[in-house]
């Protein structure tokens, strides 16, 4: 017998065979003590880890979306002051302060 999505399948057998109580899990066989505490203890952290994971990628979205916008706006800035160096340098142009370093 194999486990299902829902949880462990377990046998048949009983203290009788010499044999402790089973589960068979995704294949493997495990005792039914485990399977009851520890099996939905794992369950639950992995819940708790696929929230948490989810979380993080939302999270992670903002941040890419917020790190364009800054880029956007610098860029703007960056254009901005361009436009001003130019300008700059046509007023010195017409004033004859060129700097020959310039």
């Amino acid at each position: 017998m194999v486990g299902t999505k829902e949880g462990p399948v377990c046998s048949d057998r009983t203290k009788e065979d010499g044999l402790s109580d089973f589960c068979f899990v995704y294949g493997r066989i495990v005792e039914e003590d485990f399977m009851a505490d520890d099996f939905n203890l794992v369950l639950e952290h992995l819940r708790h880890i696929r929230a948490d994971t989810g979380a993080i990628k939302d999270e992670q979205k903002l941040h890419g979306q917020r790190l364009t916008s800054i880029e956007r706006g610098l860029l703007t800035f960056r254009d901005e002051i361009d436009g001003v160096k130019e300008r700059l340098d046509r007023i010195e142009t017409r004033l004859g302060l060129h700097d020959p370093e310039h």
